[in-house]
């Protein structure tokens, strides 16, 4: 006789930030719920991020009422003016054709640059706090779905829990898997999708002379590249180019990267040095046709991946 799924109200898969948050929020809001949140990446993983991200003063007012944002607030670097130009990469001068303060209202900046892995930390932390499970290495490979709950097969991945697999049942399964995501395809919806042909580079910098809070976006032929101000002498780099080009970039030495940097840049920050690792990722739009299903719910990138100019993705995902 089989083994009795372990049972819970809702299961998360994805624990990136809008899974966690969703996990989070839902914890927040019914207590006496049971949940679970499965993520394919190993234990630990999420600590290895470099990364940074943009969060507008909307998604900061839904941190805060969550309970996360004050354990990170200080990390945080507020943006305190933007500017925007529309040059060529070889103009020595490039107007600026915009520029804002950066307060949503008064006395709250319109966002905050904050290191991917506090934002997540702070996150699993305030879910294991509220009573959440959290199982990394951990891949939904499919589900049936019945007149009343859903069994969801998980399946041990990069060394995580399971071995030979096991069976849980829930009430509903949330899909933040990711722009690729495996659950989508399972339900079977279909998305529309627009390949960009560029990739985003991404990197953290260290320069000479402070920022003072100020972010910029310059509108290249090649794509947007912008810099974007963290606490200290540092900015995080988003950078677009054709992905050719892009896995040029990232595969070079350090010290061609650099010079490549300063010819789009100046010399506005003085000697700037990459600090860590740089990566390229792909480019494109793809919006599911469907939500929801029977028993199944899509969530951020699941549902809308989109480009990340100003920190469009992260903060739609938290909405």
């Amino acid at each position: 006789m089989s083994e009795t799924p372990e049972r819970y109200d809702i299961v998360v898969a994805g624990a990136g930030y809008v899974g966690l948050a969703t996990a989070v929020a839902i914890a927040d809001a019914a207590p006496g719920l049971r949940l679970l949140v499965v993520d394919a990446a190993p234990d630990g993983a999420w600590r290895r991020d470099g990364r940074a991200s943009a969060i507008a003063a909307a998604a900061i007012r839904m941190l805060d009422r969550l309970g996360v944002w004050d354990g990170i607030a200080d990390g945080a670097q507020p943006i305190t003016e933007m500017i925007v130009t529309d040059s060529k990469t070889a103009d020595v001068v490039r107007p600026v054709f915009l520029t804002f303060g950066g307060e949503a209202s008064p006395g709250e900046p319109f966002a905050h640059m904050m290191p991917n892995v506090a934002l997540n930390g702070a996150l699993r932390a305030r879910a294991e706090a509220l009573g959440v499970a959290i199982r990394g290495g951990t891949t939904v490979t499919g589900y049936d779905e019945g007149p009343a709950s859903i069994e969801i097969h998980l399946a041990g991945s990069g060394g995580g829990h399971l071995a030979g697999g096991e069976t849980v049942e829930a009430r509903l399964l949330i899909a933040c898997d990711g722009v690729r995501s495996k659950i989508r395809d399972m339900a079977g919806i279909r998305t529309v999708h627009t390949d960009y042909g560029q990739s985003g580079i991404v990197c953290t910098v260290a320069h000479e002379r402070p920022h003072n809070g100020r972010a910029e976006e310059h509108f290249l032929p090649s794509g947007p590249f912008a810099i974007l101000p963290l606490k200290g002498n540092r900015s995080s780099l988003v950078w677009t180019e054709p992905t050719r080009e892009a896995e040029r970039l990232v595969s070079g030495d350090d010290l061609v990267f650099e010079l490549e940097l300063e010819q789009r840049f100046g010399h506005k920050l003085g000697r700037i040095t990459v600090e860590g690792g740089k990566r390229a990722f792909p480019l494109g739009l793809t919006i599911a046709r469907d939500f929801v299903k029977p028993r199944v719910a899509l969530a951020g990138d699941a549902a809308h991946g989109i480009h990340p100019i100003a920190g469009q993705g992260l903060n739609l995902g938290f909405k």
